[in-house]
């Protein structure tokens, strides 16, 4: 294999390490101020701020109309500065107005948000600071995905792994130390973004040539004609994970939605791994298309899997037969009644990486229109399915409606992906991880539920398991040059 073959990858794989560090320090830190708003304020005033973030993330999400998607893609197509420069421009000049008028729109109506989401009239002033922060979070996605365009891994982990969470977790702490309310925590979120979206701007407008009016090139109706349908994809994907919380809010009790969203920023721990190589595969996939080097789409898109699927196996692993212990150490007994919740949405998370990027590549090879019918096909269901569910079965009706919609959503984007230039989630490089996994994980399930009832024989079961996986893990599955020389450089480094 010559150098030019193993590049793609070797870039995938330094890139996502460095991203995955980031990752990890920012779900630990946003872990941490979540835990803290959870035991602090319990469970009621905890989905009071909870639905504020949904309410947040929703209405960004459609303001952005997929341009933070839009411009990591285009700008990997470009050679020009000025050029890249002008998506650049063009982007904002598009997103920031949108975010405005959404931020003002939320303002106006929030009196019948607080009656009827939040069932407490005086939630209004909290949703006015979420409200307000919108258009902040709008410029900063927009500078991930400029930072993203220009594959650059360092800047996207120090401001959006490190200085969002870092701030935000402080100013959660100074709020529980001083012992302020809910309006106070909805205060930590709009200052961090403040300060990271400041942050972000300076560094894209000291590093991106933006150009003068007489040297710019509009690109805004083939920015939008390309992301409207990432629009719709980004604002159902945020859906997906949102609605359950709207409609609880609505159907069930704040109460409820507390309980929901201790069980939901858990499971998303079992996507750090596909959050991490998706940021780097997208743009690099993105090049391999442009320049008609389908093979090594393929190839890339093959070893990035087995890397997704068999790291995020340990944590299903440990939220499928844990869920409670998982609970109590870390939010505490008020919440374990979410625990059946958590293995369920666990399962769903996993087929993330069982089908690996999908969504990732079909938008690099251009595929946004079948995304948005998939998307919205999925929407639909999962709408249906809360409806059905969640008046019955509460949060865990919540759990299958949303576990069940990921679920489909990967086996049509897979299809796609199949039906496009040929991957597959299962090939040559996931075989043997799958096989790994299954014949440690089923085992398991069987004696923990049959014979062993004491939680400690089983907890020692469990992490031997685990132990044996990780040996397994590197005695088996690194295969490729590139790997090889990957793993051995990174020994070098910490055993010198």
């Amino acid at each position: 294999m010559t150098e030019d073959d193993s590049s793609p990858f070797t870039t995938v794989l330094q890139g996502s390490t460095i991203v995955f560090v980031g990752f990890g320090f920012e779900m630990l830190i946003s872990f941490g101020a979540k835990l803290l708003i959870a035991r602090y304020l319990g469970r009621v005033d905890y989905g009071e701020v909870s639905l504020g973030i949904t309410i947040m993330t929703l209405v960004t999400a459609f303001s952005l109309v997929g341009l933070n998607t839009g411009i990591g893609r285009y700008i990997p197509r470009f050679d020009s500065q000025v050029d890249r420069g002008s998506v650049v421009r063009s982007a904002i000049e598009i997103a920031l107005p949108l975010a405005v008028v959404s931020s003002i729109i939320i303002i106006f109506v929030s009196d019948s948000i607080a009656t009827v989401l939040f069932d407490n009239p005086q939630a209004t002033a909290l949703i006015w600071i979420f409200a307000i922060a919108i258009p902040l979070v709008v410029l900063f996605r927009l500078s991930i995905g400029i930072i993203q365009g220009q594959q650059r891994s360092v800047p996207k982990v120090v401001l959006g792994n490190i200085c969002l969470p870092g701030t935000r977790f402080g100013l959660i702490a100074l709020a529980v130390f001083i012992g302020l309310g809910t309006q106070a925590f909805a205060g930590a979120y709009f200052l961090s973004y403040l300060v990271v979206a400041v942050a972000a701007m300076y560094y894209i407008f000291t590093r991106v040539s933006i150009p003068s009016t007489n040297q710019y090139t509009p690109m805004r109706r083939e920015l939008v004609s390309f992301s409207a349908p990432l629009m719709i994809t980004a604002t159902i994907t945020v859906f997906l994970s949102n609605i359950d919380t709207l409609m609880l809010g609505y159907f069930s009790t704040t109460s409820a939605v507390g309980v929901y969203n201790v069980v939901f920023p858990l499971t998303v721990m079992i996507t750090a791994f596909l959050v991490s190589f998706r940021f780097i595969v997208m743009p690099q996939i993105s090049e391999l298309h442009a320049n008609g080097r389908t093979e090594d789409i393929r190839r890339v898109y093959g070893l990035t899997n087995k890397w997704i699927m068999a790291l995020s196996a340990p944590v299903l692993f440990v939220f499928l037969f844990f869920p409670a212990q998982v609970i109590e150490i870390t939010f505490g007994a008020e919440y374990t009644a979410g625990a059946l919740a958590l293995s369920i949405l666990s399962l769903g998370f996993f087929t993330h990486a069982v089908a690996g990027p999908n969504g990732a590549t079909l938008t690099s090879i251009g595929k946004t229109r079948s995304i948005m019918r998939i998307n919205i096909v999925v929407g639909i269901c999962n709408i249906i399915l809360n409806l059905l569910l969640i008046p019955q079965y509460s949060f865990v009706g919540a759990a299958i409606a949303t576990g069940s919609s990921y679920a489909l959503m990967n086996v049509l984007y897979s299809w796609q992906l199949y039906q496009s230039i040929g991957i597959s989630p299962i090939s040559n490089y996931t075989s043997r991880t799958i096989v790994i996994i299954s014949l440690l994980f089923l085992p398991f399930g069987v004696i923990q539920y049959t014979i062993f009832t004491a939680k400690i024989p089983t907890l020692l079961l469990g992490a031997s398991l685990l132990v044996i996986y990780v040996v397994l893990l590197f005695s088996t599955v690194i295969s490729e040059p590139e790997e090889r020389s990957f793993f051995e450089t990174v020994i070098e480094y910490v055993f010198p």
